[in-house]
């Protein structure tokens, strides 16, 4: 007789099961290649380790769909510090938020002003202060 495995044959291979369709019929049995068993019921098993395996998908599939709603709060994020410049009213402001900026990006004292500029230059306080001697200095 005739037989063609189906898409799910590799399911249950730890338990030997497989599930085939038979080719005359058309009908779905099942095979354990370790017992030489047959049955056209879904062995519980299978059953088993196929509801194990949805339930993965479905936790990827959140974990996915977390991991995409958290980039998409990042983006949304970093194009809002993107957007607008900020107007000071006065330089002294305008020094200050600069400075917050730094403390907020956590920028040590001793690092170097290539370093810094990597941790800051996307945010929209960076342009506070338009001299780039300035920055240095504050």
């Amino acid at each position: 007789v005739s037989t063609q495995s189906t898409g799910s044959s590799g399911i249950n291979a730890e338990y030997g099961w497989k599930e085939h369709k038979h080719a005359e019929t058309g009908k779905i049995y099942f095979y354990n290649s370790d017992t030489k068993e047959s049955t056209w019921t879904e062995p519980e098993d299978f059953t088993k380790i196929k509801e194990e395996i949805k339930k993965l998908e479905e936790k990827e599939a959140q974990a996915d769909n977390s991991e995409k709603e958290d980039e998409e709060k990042d983006t949304e994020k970093k194009e809002e510090s993107e957007g607008e410049e900020i107007v000071y009213e006065t330089k002294e402001d305008a020094k200050n938020a600069f400075k917050q900026l730094l403390k907020d990006k956590s920028v040590p004292s001793t690092a170097t002003w290539e370093h810094a500029m990597k941790q800051i230059s996307t945010d929209k306080r960076y342009n506070a202060i338009p001299k780039l001697n300035e920055k240095k200095q504050a």
